[in-house]
């Protein structure tokens, strides 16, 4: 018994830090249930009905996956790995939405896609008001010469 301790640690000690087996046969998983259940919902033709329920499930295999992910990741990184995360999620709900916008499934006039909204923001950013006569950053020099 004591061998095999031994040689288990031994195995442990000669790969890499940071490496972990069964974190990527589970990423492995958790990525072929992601494309298994968007496959599904595609073949079936879900996607224009039951939208909310098939984000719902990628939702919880990508939190899931994070999840996983955080339990092995070195406290040195833990921080990168937070910030990682704060900006990814909110990220994919941006790309779900656009997705959702595009596809027809949500209204754009409702729920005009982040895209869009991004250009009229900066539309109206650079753009001089000819009513107001200002921009909405108040910089003299978008203002015309008459």
């Amino acid at each position: 018994m004591a061998v095999t301790e031994i040689e288990s640690k031994k195995s442990q000690a000669s790969r890499p830090q940071g490496t972990n087996p069964t974190l990527g046969r589970s990423l492995l998983g958790y990525g072929s249930a992601f494309l298994l259940w968007s496959l599904l919902f595609w073949i079936a033709g879900f996607w224009q009905t039951y939208w909310w329920l098939g984000l719902t499930g990628i939702f919880v295999l990508v939190t899931m996956a994070a999840n996983r992910v955080g339990r092995v990741v070195p406290l040195r990184h833990r921080r990168r790995y937070e910030q990682l995360l704060a900006l990814g999620f909110p990220l994919l709900l941006l790309i779900a939405w656009e997705w959702l916008v595009r596809g027809g499934i949500l209204n754009a006039r409702w729920f005009p896609p982040p895209t869009r909204i991004a250009v009229a923001l900066y539309d109206l950013t650079v753009s001089y008001d000819q009513f107001n006569e200002t921009s909405l950053l108040g910089r003299p020099w978008l203002i015309p010469t008459r």
